[in-house]
């Protein structure tokens, strides 16, 4: 299978080594921001999300928790898979749900709700994140945001642990 050029995933490759000061390039938050705001304006989920957390802690762009959130809720709102033939996932989709309810869990930006918080954890793990897999358990197992359950509690702190 021969794999089409994708310039928003090239955008983020080149962000990811601004940010990291990667192959030669000299650690620079203002180039990564630039390089996340072009894959953004192609429409690529895993550079709103790496945006986002640029602006949530004001590097290489003015700190800015709406600005993060909004592109947030702009990477969730795409498809957690590359295509409906294939189930690669699209990159950034999970990272964003589980971000978002790390915010709505504890207040950040957003109104502290731990039902929608639940919400967003629930989908993230739908999408294959591990690490909101076990936050939405320990709210199954107090009761947060959730009925209490600890049946699901174990279940979902077991494929936290499975999928690392």
């Amino acid at each position: 299978m021969i794999r089409k050029h994708d310039p928003g995933k090239d955008a983020v490759f080149t962000g990811h080594q601004y940010r990291d000061g990667d192959n030669n390039l000299k650690q620079n938050y203002e180039s990564a921001a630039k390089c996340y705001a072009k894959a953004v304006g192609l429409g690529n989920a895993e550079g709103m999300y790496n945006l986002s957390l640029l602006h949530q802690q004001g590097l290489g762009v003015k700190k800015d928790i709406q600005t993060a959130i909004q592109l947030l809720k702009q990477a969730a709102a795409q498809s957690p898979t590359m295509s409906d033939e294939c189930f690669i996932p699209n990159v950034g989709v999970a990272e964003a749900e589980h971000a978002l309810g790390l915010h709505y869990e504890t207040g950040v930006g957003v109104e502290m709700t731990y039902h929608k918080a639940a919400k967003w954890y629930q989908r993230a793990s739908d999408h294959g994140s591990a690490t909101a897999a076990n936050n939405l358990g320990l709210m199954y197992g107090d009761g947060r945001g959730v009925e209490k359950d600890l049946v699901k509690s174990e279940q979902l702190l077991h494929l936290s642990a499975v999928r690392g």
